[in-house]
C-alpha cells in the first residue's frame, strides 16, 4: 500500500507508536474501502489509501506549530481515535476536511490554534471539534472560530444535544462552522431550517445572538421563523456555516 510507506519512523516518533496503532487498528475494524483488495467497505469511511493519506497530511501540514510540535490537543484527537471502530470512523472525516478543504478552513486569515471538543458527535461519540483564530484583516480584533466535524450516516435534526450545542455556539458570540459527511449539506441546511420554524427556539436563538441574525439582514424573531416557513433560509447567507 503506497500511503502507507509514508509512515516512517520520525513521523511514528512524532504521533507516538502507542496512538499510531490504536488508530491504525481501530481504522481497519471500521471497515474502509480497499481499492486493491476489493472490499467495498463503510462509506463513510471511504478508500483506505486516501485516508492514510489525509491522516499523513495533518501530521506533517496541517496540525504543526511554527515549531515543528503538534498542536495541542491533537494527540488527545488521536487517542480517542484509537479507541473504537466508531470512533476512528469520526476521524476520517475530520482527517479529510482538514487535508482536503484545507483552503477554506483558513480563508480569511484563521489559522489552526488546537482541537478540542466538550460535546461528542451523537453518532460516533467522538470530540471532533477544531479552533481556529485569527486577526480579522477589517477591525484589527482577536477571534476564534469552532469547527464541527459530524461523520453522519443520514441528516439528523437539530435537537437535543445538537441543538444545546448549536444554542450555545450562537449564545458565545464567536464563529463556528459545521462540516457533514458528503452529500448530506444540503439536508442538515434543511434541518436547521427547521428549528427557526418553531415560534419559542426562533425568539430563544434570535434572543441569544440578536447581532448574528442582523448581520444577514433578519431583523427579529418574526422574520426568522417566516423566511423558515416560506422555505427560505436553506438558500439563505444565515446557513453559509453548514458546510
Amino acid at each position: 500500500m503506497r500511503s502507507y510507506a509514508n509512515f516512517d519512523a520520525d513521523f511514528i516518533n512524532k504521533v507516538g507508536q502507542q496512538r499510531f496503532d490504536g488508530f491504525m487498528t481501530s481504522l481497519i475494524k471500521a471497515n474502509p474501502r480497499c481499492a486493491t483488495c476489493g472490499n467495498s467497505g463503510d462509506y463513510l469511511i471511504g478508500n483506505l489509501d486516501a485516508v492514510l493519506n489525509d491522516f499523513y497530511t495533518v501530521v506533517t501540514k496541517r496540525a504543526v506549530k511554527a515549531d515543528g510540535s503538534l498542536v495541542d490537543g491533537f494527540d488527545d484527537f488521536l487517542k480517542e481515535a484509537g479507541e473504537q471502530a466508531s470512533k476512528a470512523k469520526g476521524a476520517a472525516l475530520t482527517l479529510s476536511v482538514m487535508s482536503q478543504r484545507w483552503d477554506e478552513l483558513t480563508h480569511g486569515g484563521w489559522v489552526l490554534n488546537r482541537f478540542e471538543g466538550a460535546i461528542p458527535d451523537i453518532e460516533t461519540k467522538h470530540k471532533l471539534d477544531a479552533l481556529f483564530t485569527r486577526i480579522d484583516p477589517t477591525t484589527g480584533l482577536s477571534g476564534s472560530k469552532s469547527v464541527e466535524m459530524k461523520n453522519w450516516s443520514s441528516a439528523r435534526s437539530i435537537s437535543g444535544s445538537t441543538y444545546e450545542q448549536f444554542k450555545a455556539y450562537l449564545t458565545g458570540g464567536s464563529d463556528f462552522e459545521y462540516y457533514f459527511s458528503n452529500g448530506l449539506n444540503d439536508a442538515m441546511k434543511g434541518q436547521f431550517q427547521n428549528v427557526f420554524k418553531s415560534s419559542s427556539k426562533a425568539n430563544e436563538l434570535f434572543d441569544a445572538n440578536p447581532e448574528f441574525f442582523i448581520r444577514q439582514d433578519i431583523s427579529d424573531a418574526d422574520m426568522l421563523i417566516d423566511l423558515a416557513n416560506k422555505g427560505l433560509l436553506t438558500n439563505h447567507p444565515l446557513l453559509d456555516f453548514v458546510h
